[in-house]
């Protein structure tokens, strides 16, 4: 049997799904010096990162909540910026290296 709080439903709302994604903290696939780093430029798509996909089910939420016109209550928790930071390659690339910023 399951703990008596786990045996309560995930959702409050009987209308919407409680949303989990999958993948909140990919390992880095690279093969090159950063493989075993703590940061990870990916060229994965957004998509792909638990973030995204929960921010996605969230914004469909409010908007359902919009559309209903009735009193809801949301919670969303994003997994970043936690270590290791398996980010989009985009991102990396919108600073300098830190070796420049330092010169």
């Amino acid at each position: 049997t399951l703990p008596p709080r786990w045996a309560q439903p995930l959702s409050w709302s009987a209308d919407r799904p409680y949303v989990f994604a999958e993948n909140g903290y990919p390992p880095c696939d690279r093969k090159d010096s950063l493989q075993n780093s703590m940061v990870c430029p990916s060229a994965h798509p957004d998509s792909w990162y638990a973030d995204h996909s929960d921010a996605s089910a969230t914004i469909a939420d409010l908007e359902y909540a919009l559309r209903a016109k009735k009193r809801f209550f949301l919670v969303y928790g994003a997994h970043r910026p936690h270590l290791p930071w398996n980010v989009p390659q985009r991102f990396w690339e919108i600073y300098p290296p830190t070796q420049s910023v330092a010169e």
